[in-house]
C-alpha cells in the first residue's frame, strides 16, 4: 500500500493522504516513510487508521490507530524512516486511511508505504 502528500502550497493539519480497503484479513510488516521535500514551521505528523468497515476519512475515535510517525521536520528529505506498526492486523473489509495529523509546512512532499502479507 503506498499514500501520498504531494504539497506545493501551505499545508496544515488533518491533510488527507488516502484510503485503501483490504480485500482480506493483513498484517502490517513494516512501513516506511520516505521525505523528499520538508519545509516546515511546525513539525509535521502522519497517522493511519483502521477505520473499520466505513469508508472516508476517519480519526482515532475508529476501530484502531495503525501506526504513528516520528515528528517530520525541515531538512528531513531523502532520509528514508521506518516505523512500526502499533495496531499491525487489519480485518477483511476494513478500510485503512492515513493522513498528516499535525504540521504547519510551507512544501511538504512525503511517500509513506507499508509492506502487508494476508493473515
Amino acid at each position: 500500500m503506498a499514500f501520498a502528500v504531494n504539497q506545493a502550497t501551505a499545508l496544515i493539519a488533518n491533510e488527507h493522504m488516502g484510503t485503501f480497503k483490504t480485500p482480506t484479513a493483513i498484517t502490517i510488516e513494516n512501513a516506511t516513510l520516505d521525505p523528499v521535500s520538508v519545509t516546515c514551521a511546525v513539525s509535521a505528523t502522519i497517522t493511519c487508521y483502521d477505520c473499520g468497515t466505513s469508508a472516508g476519512t476517519c480519526t482515532s475515535g475508529q476501530t484502531a490507530t495503525v501506526l504513528t510517525s516520528a515528528s517530520i521536520a525541515t531538512g528531513a528529505g531523502g532520509t528514508s524512516v521506518d516505523i512500526t506498526p502499533s495496531t499491525p492486523n487489519v480485518a477483511a473489509a476494513h478500510y485503512i486511511n492515513c493522513q498528516v495529523t499535525a504540521g504547519t509546512c510551507a512544501t511538504f512532499f512525503v511517500n509513506l508505504s507499508m509492506m502487508a502479507r494476508p493473515q
